[in-house]
């Protein structure tokens, strides 16, 4: 439900950088985080791209140590790499340099793997840096010129103290300017290239605790209950009612009290039937990945229960019974401020399964409170 993990739009966003780094001194880092449903094989899709883009580094070495070339090939060569690596038993992560072209090749399987969770972007414009370091050192090295002309002069006046003091002040220009050249020579690595940090996390079927966004949603739903074979003097065919409804999560979790009465079109009078029945319950309902992972404003699908006890009462009788109710379920809208859902079910109480057991319709809406 979080616009921020729409990043499945991750390829439009990054296509531009590659257009970025042509002719200026750009370096564009990214934190992606990846949810996958099968870790093995979205790590073994990582092996292959690494291998392909390492098989690339290869061929660019030999034509390079061949005959001087300045190519794609060796464009490759220079910003390709593999910079650190770490698995777990649940995660899998990567961090890669990688030159645009390989770059968008990444970007395009970062969906084959799995739902991307989120992603972070910055980018560190070099440019200036370069050219306040380039004047810098232009400076300097007029300094050293200056500081040997100096000095010559001093060994030639057999001036010792003057040599000494002079000396000192040349190893301090050459210090300062082999740490700046050092530094540019730095800026100037750091151009080329995008930087991926790529986190793999094995997708849970059930909201992991790092993941878990409560919610404060009250509501109201309403149900009917039409019961498979209902049974004279026991249950009714059919009951509806009213449940107060409150979503706890957005995975969603959620708590229901209701009240149901017999819904009969023909009265039975006989004071043994089921005539109400309450329910106090909690459930469930998990997203698939293939349709949204309920991101979507319009017509969610989702699956999901409810369980836990309820207590059937008529004229002449009472009696508890747990139960539990899988669903199919669909939202028919939702923003972060309301939600207008339903569903349906089938309910199965765990006793007097035969006589109580039926098709169960719900719906629903909640609000932010």
């Amino acid at each position: 439900m979080r616009p921020s993990l729409r990043a499945l739009r991750l390829a439009s966003v990054l296509w531009p950088f590659g257009f970025a780094q042509a002719g200026v001194n750009v370096r564009v880092e990214c934190d992606v985080t990846v949810f996958a449903p099968d870790l093995d094989a979205a790590k073994a899709r990582i092996d292959a791209f690494v291998n392909q883009a390492s098989a690339k580094v290869n061929v660019s070495e030999s034509r390079t140590m061949g005959q001087p070339e300045s190519g794609p090939a060796e464009s490759v060569a220079s910003s390709f790499r593999v910079e650190s690596k770490s698995e777990a038993k649940n995660s899998y992560t990567i961090s890669l340099s990688l030159p645009d072209a390989e770059f968008r090749r990444f970007n395009a399987l970062l969906p084959t793997l799995g739902h991307v969770a989120s992603s972070n972007l910055r980018s560190i414009d070099n440019g200036d840096n370069l050219e306040r370091d380039s004047i810098e050192i232009a400076f300097q090295r007029e300094n050293k010129r200056a500081y040997e002309k100096e000095l010559a002069r001093a060994d030639s006046l057999k001036d010792q103290a003057n040599h000494a003091v002079l000396w000192k002040e040349l190893r301090g220009v050459e210090r300062t300017l082999y740490d700046m050249e050092k530094n540019l020579q730095a800026l100037r690595n750091a151009r080329t290239g995008n930087l991926v940090n790529l986190q793999i996390r094995e997708e849970e079927t059930s909201p992991g605790e790092s993941r878990i966004s409560f919610v404060n949603m009250p509501g109201v739903e309403y149900g009917l209950i039409r019961i498979e074979n209902p049974e004279k003097g026991f249950s009714a065919s059919l009951y509806q009612g009213v449940s107060l409804k409150y979503l706890l999560t957005r995975g969603k979790t959620f708590a229901l009290i209701g009240a149901y009465h017999n819904a009969d079109a023909i009265p039975r009078g006989d004071s043994t039937t089921i005539s109400e029945l309450f329910f106090v319950s909690v459930g469930q309902d998990f997203y698939s990945r293939h349709f949204g992972r309920g991101a979507n404003r319009f017509f969610n699908l989702y699956t999901g229960y409810t369980a836990g006890s309820a207590f059937a009462t008529g004229e002449a009788s009472s009696r508890w019974f747990l139960h539990a109710d899988p669903y199919l379920g669909l939202e028919l809208f939702k923003n972060k401020y309301a939600l207008l859902d339903n569903k349906i079910g089938y309910l199965i109480p765990l006793l007097y399964n035969r006589k109580l057991r039926g098709l169960s319709y719900c719906a629903s809406f909640n609000f932010v409170f």
